[in-house]
Parts: structure tokens; sequence; C-alpha cells
């Protein structure tokens, strides 16, 4: 190894060193053709030249057909995007902005902060994106927003057509969301909310609304007619609750593709019932939000059905509104449709408000109506403790518990497979036994 090192060493030495030589000039009176012309010839370039011009023409077909819809080219600091605004005047409007009241905002979301809110306070938004199963790949290419103002209620879509524009969508975004003080929207938390985050997290942007009173309106929906409906989406609450029927829509799930389709100027002409339905949806939005608030303040005209009238007495519970409460309660109850599951359901919750403010005759006489419909369990329970307990009544209480453990031993099979119900039927014998004792002893 050594004598291949001294023999490298030594041809090192030996060898002399060459200096580079300097390029030569091209004389300017070359008569070589100019440089693009000589690329030209190369056929990657060629290729590459008719794809640059095939992808102009199709933005711009794309942006000659937006604009016929309204979308304007809009440039900021960050680049290009398509923008579109709708003014829908208070004659045109079926609500009034003295429809939504901060204190009945508070009563149907549970949340203090939204008490000292108004309907012009609201920022009212719905994203259109490219996947419903959210997460960072998700980018949401369609933003509406929607408030209102001194003329009714403005509608402003902010559209990327095409993923660079995204940027520039979000620039201006930003400046519109901090003219509000709150935000309103329907699945908005667990879904929009998240997927802009994200997208304002990649683009090194702050996300404004982050610590902004939110709104979210399916909650609302849920509490009010998740019995009722076959879903909670917000188009089957707009038609079957709110009685709208949109003319010109499609189905939030065929969105994504046919953006995909806009983007590589395939069929672009589908464009328009998505932007059509962007805007429905937020106006949806703020009539959802109206409805809500009559309801809460005046139930006799806006309540329908009997979960309605429960969802109402649940949310009055929450706020304390005791009194309220039990007229929507006992509204509830009267609705002729509800089965007989469902009609002990909300005449146990009924009951058990009236116990938890020790309004005890009407709690029993709820107890009563139970047993003598339905034999529930549940009610002859609680009224063997009242007897035992506050009345006294020994013999009532036992002849209550007896009754109760007849009516779990006729539903044997049940109590065997169900581990609450087997806990349940062996305090009953626990207290059948100690009533006995007191009636021996009392």
């Amino acid at each position: 190894m050594s004598d291949l090192y001294e023999k490298l060493k030594r041809f090192q030495q030996n060898t002399p060193v060459q200096k580079p030589s300097p390029p030569a000039l091209v004389p300017s009176s070359s008569t070589s053709k100019p440089l693009p012309d000589q690329l030209l010839k190369i056929p990657g370039i060629v290729r590459g030249s008719q794809v640059m011009e095939k992808i102009q023409q199709r933005d711009d077909a794309k942006k000659k057909f937006l604009s016929t819809l309204g979308v304007n080219e809009v440039t900021n600091p960050a680049g290009k995007y398509g923008y579109r605004e709708i003014k829908i005047s208070n004659r045109e409007l079926p609500i009034t902005k003295e429809d939504i009241g901060g204190l009945e905002i508070q009563t149907i979301s549970r949340d203090a902060s939204l008490a000292v809110f108004n309907a012009n306070d609201f920022l009212f938004f719905d994203t259109e994106t490219t996947g419903l199963a959210g997460g960072t790949g998700t980018t949401p290419f369609l933003i509406g927003i929607g408030f209102f103002d001194e003329d009714g209620f403005r509608v402003c879509q902010y559209m990327m057509r095409d993923y660079d524009e995204e940027a520039a969508v979000l620039h201006d975004l930003v400046k519109q969301i901090g003219r509000f003080p709150a935000l309103a929207s329907y699945n908005g938390k667990c879904f929009d909310a998240p997927i802009l985050q994200a997208r304002f997290l990649l683009n090194r942007l702050r996300f404004p609304i982050t610590d902004m009173p939110h709104l979210d309106l399916l909650f609302a929906a849920r509490r009010f007619w998740k019995k009722m409906l076959p879903s909670c989406s917000l188009s089957t609450v707009e038609s079957r609750i709110l009685g709208r029927t949109r003319e010109e829509d499609i189905s939030g799930e065929l969105i994504p593709y046919v953006y995909f389709d806009f983007l590589r100027g395939i069929r672009i002409e589908r464009m328009r019932p998505v932007l059509f339905h962007n805007v429905e949806d937020v106006v949806s939005l703020a009539m959802l939000a109206a409805k809500i608030c009559r309801m809460v303040r005046h139930p006799e005209n806006e309540c329908r059905h009997g979960w309605e009238w429960f969802g109402l007495g649940c949310c009055l519970a929450a706020a304390g509104m005791w009194e309220r409460t039990f007229f929507c309660l006992e509204q509830a109850v009267l609705e002729p449709s509800l089965s007989l599951e469902e009609w002990i359901a909300i005449n146990k919750f009924l009951s058990l408000s009236y116990k938890r403010l020790a309004r005890m005759k009407e709690a029993v006489d709820v107890w009563q109506r139970m047993i003598e419909r339905g034999e529930d369990v549940f009610a002859m329970i609680e009224l063997a403790k009242f007897h035992e307990h506050t009345e006294k009544k020994y013999a009532e209480a036992l002849a209550l518990t007896e009754r109760a453990i007849l009516q779990m031993r006729n539903r044997q099979n049940d109590v065997m497979a169900n581990g609450p119900a087997t806990v349940m039927y062996e305090e009953l014998l626990h207290r059948w036994n100690r009533l006995l004792e007191k009636r021996k002893n009392p």
C-alpha cells in the first residue's frame, strides 16, 4: 500500500500543470441563427411551448365563463383570484335583522360569550372543498361569507380558480373576517374552521378566528330536529324546516369532482350550480339562526312538533328558565305522533325537572300518568321512593315495588342481557325486603 502511495506522489510531481485556455470568442458577425430559433428545434421545447399555449387557452376560457356568472378577477400583493358579490335586498330577504338576538343565541348555544352580539355582528361562512374527509390535503377552493348591512344581506365568494391562487384568497379573507367580532356556521367548528386553520398555517398566515366566538348551528339543529328528520344536513333542514326549495343545485359529495374537472378545463359550466349551492348555504345559515331565535322568543308561533317543544325545553332548562321549561315540556307530551317510548322519555325528563325543584306534586302527577299509560318501571320506582321517604306510606310503596318487580320479571330476557337492568332488578329486591321490614315495624 505504501509503495503505491509513493508511486502516485512521484507521478504528480513529474506531471506538468496545464493552465486552462480562455474560451474562444464568437465573432459578432457570426451567421448562426438566434438562440430562440435554435431552441425551437428541440422536440421537448416545442412540446412544452404547445402545452403552455393550451394551458393559457384553458385559463382564458375559465375566466370568460366565470365572468358570465359575475366572478371578477381581483389582484392583491399575494396574487390573483376570483371574487363574486351578491346583494339580497331587505324586500327579497324573508327575515329581518331583528329576528336574531344575542340572548336567544346564548340560550340555544349555551355559550354566554354570544349574548352581547346581534345580527350585524355575525359573519356567516361556508366552504366548498376538494374533499369531505378533512385533513391537511383538503383545500377550500370556494369560501362564501355573508353578513347584514343597511341594504339587506350580502354574500361574498372567494374562489381559487387554480391552486396557486390560495394565498391571494386568504390574504383578502383575513381583512374581511377582521371586520366582525363573531362567526356563524353549520358544522364549522368540526369541519370548516379546522380546514381553514390548516391552510392558513401552510401559507404562513395567522389564523384569525382561533379566539372568536363561534355559533355552530348544527348543534342547535340536532337539539330540535334530530328525532324528526332523516338527517340534520343543512339541505334537509332547509327544505323540511325552513321550507326552501332550490331550483338549481348539486349534491355536496359531487362538488369536489366538478372542481377537479374545472381545473382541467373539462365541463366548466358545471361550476354554475356549485357557486349557486354555496350562496344558498350562506343565506340558509342566516335564515336558520333567525328561525331558532324566533322559536326561543315566540315558541307558540314557531314550534310545530313535540320534539321541537322538547328541544326548546332542554335549552331553557340549561339556561335555568324553569317556568318556560315546564311549559314547553308539557306541550311536548301532547304531541299525538310520538311513540310510547318517545312519550315516556319526554315525561321522564319532565318529572326529573320537577323533582329537581322540589315540586313533588307535579312530579307525582307525571309518574302516575306514565304508569297508567305505559306501565313504566322508572315511574313506579320514583313513586315508590316518594311514598317511602316523603309520605311514609309503606304499603303503597311496597305495592309499587312489587308491581315493578313483576314488570321486570315479564321482561326477564331483557334483564338477563342488560347489565344496568340487572342492577335495577337487584335494587328492587333490596327495596322490597326493606319495605317488608318497615311495614312490620313502622
